[in-house]
């Protein structure tokens, strides 16, 4: 990109907050990560992400007064602005003589317009987006490592509220740190411990209300904090790594489930379970799943396993062999979320797939919204004409239901039929073989 490397980068770091400590100035250290690159870079190949990347140092170089760091002059009584990239995704940048922290904020938000606008002649329109922290020096640490490390506490904190946003530090963010590296050591003897829990939401053939199947949802009921959301456990396991294992233990712990309902001549349930991208690109998936089935004399039938366009596209081809290995298994394979991510239908027709479940974000609003109704009733046509099963999920109402029903969604899921459960309580529901369209008001279509 033509920016200053981490060496001469924490040169000039040093070098400006000395200045700002003799001068009794501020300087300001911002950290830019860009969201999700990584994606790009899978689905684009590298050489497209290195043009993404010199075209976002470049336009960060255009927002801001002084020059490029590697043409730099010290000159004490100049205000100057200092670019540096760090990692693969991560550029710095060092604001001098900055009278208050709205100064810093202005320049930020310009940088966050310019690197959000689309980056074109890839072979289609590229959206980045960045996570922006920023470090005050000397107040926010009066040497290189501390104002670095604030930087990027705040650069995460950016990210941890939505993205595509900035974040000043706090010194409560070194608290934030603090718990969230106790809940990944809780979270790694969760399940040595038993704290661990499979909760199970059923699916509904909304013209028969029998149950068809069940998504597998993780719980984890801390000792101390009681019940832990996912939204926050999760990502604190896809952080450290520990999602691989996570998740590894949530497709045994289904498929011994099952195979135990059988044992006691249940219904036959498949269960879905979601795998994360570490999961299914994880070398060991195949050979996994195999000997769980294996061992358990468990048909593969009784599996469903989603994945998010998100992951389905990363690695188009390798996706492909990967589908097809699981396909050929005789497993079940569903796009989850569907509609809310970057899978194009050119590839959709590649990939050997069962199942579509429409996002629940579009199906909350159906019945007031004509855009999502649109995207629905596309979305089952879709499904319909490829031979595709279809899934509502987030079903809450009678209104959405009979929206559903009669444009041929054939399975739902959602508070209108049931929440997820703990076991004990959907065995009962299966033993019992309750009509689901009991459970809340029944809705009628005429045909």
């Amino acid at each position: 990109t033509g920016l200053a490397n981490r060496q001469l980068f924490r040169e000039l770091l040093q070098h400006e907050l000395q200045r700002a400590l003799r001068q009794n100035t501020q300087c300001a250290l911002l950290f830019i990560d860009l969201d999700r690159f990584k994606r790009i870079n899978d689905t684009l190949g590298q050489p497209a992400g290195d043009i993404v990347l010199q075209t976002i140092g470049n336009r960060i170089n255009s927002c801001i007064r002084g020059c490029d760091v590697a043409a730099l002059h010290y000159e004490d009584d100049q205000k100057s602005e200092q670019v540096a990239r760090l990692g693969s995704d991560e550029f710095t940048v060092i604001l001098t003589d900055i009278d208050q922290p709205e100064d810093a904020a202005q320049i930020v938000q310009r940088i966050l317009d310019a690197i959000a606008q689309p980056i074109e002649g890839l072979g289609q329109e590229v959206l980045v987006s960045a996570s922006i922290g920023i470090a005050l020096g000397p107040q926010d640490g009066s040497d290189v490592e501390t104002l670095i490390k604030n930087a990027d506490l705040a650069m995460y904190a950016a990210k941890d509220k939505g993205r595509n946003t900035y974040q000043f530090f706090d010194k409560t963010m070194n608290d934030v740190v603090l718990d969230k590296f106790a809940l990944e050591n809780d979270l790694r003897k969760a399940i040595e411990q038993d704290q661990l829990e499979l909760y199970f939401q059923p699916k509904i053939n909304p013209l028969t209300g029998i149950i068809v199947g069940a998504e597998v949802l993780l719980r984890w009921k801390h000792p101390q904090r009681g019940m832990v959301s996912p939204l926050t456990f999760i990502p604190i396991a896809e952080e450290s790594g520990f999602i691989v294992e996570l998740g590894t233990w949530v497709l045994q712990q289904a498929c011994q489930i099952n195979h135990d309902w059988q044992a006691q001549g249940m219904p036959i349930v498949p269960l879905a379970i979601n795998l994360s991208a570490a999961n299914f690109n994880h070398p060991n998936l195949l050979p996994d799943i195999k000997r769980t089935l294996t061992d358990l004399s468990l048909s593969p039938n009784c599996l469903v396993i989603e994945l998010t366009e998100g992951i389905l596209m990363t690695d188009v081809q390798e996706t492909v062999e990967t589908l097809k290995a699981l396909k050929d298994m005789g497993i079940y394979l569903s796009v989850d979320d569907f509609g809310t991510g970057y899978s194009s239908l050119s590839y959709l027709k590649r990939f050997p797939l069962d199942e579509l479940k429409i996002d629940k974000g579009f199906v909350q609003d159906i019945i007031n919204d004509p855009n999502d109704a649109a995207i629905t009733a596309a979305i089952i046509g879709l499904a319909q004409n490829l031979k595709l099963n279809v899934v509502a999920e987030g079903v809450e109402t009678t209104e959405q239901a009979d929206f559903l029903l009669r444009r041929g969604c054939n399975t739902m899921q959602g508070y209108l039929f049931a929440k997820p459960m703990p076991r004990r309580d959907f065995e009962q529901l299966l033993q019992a073989g309750i009509d689901m369209r009991d459970m809340q008001a029944v809705f009628m279509v005429d045909y």
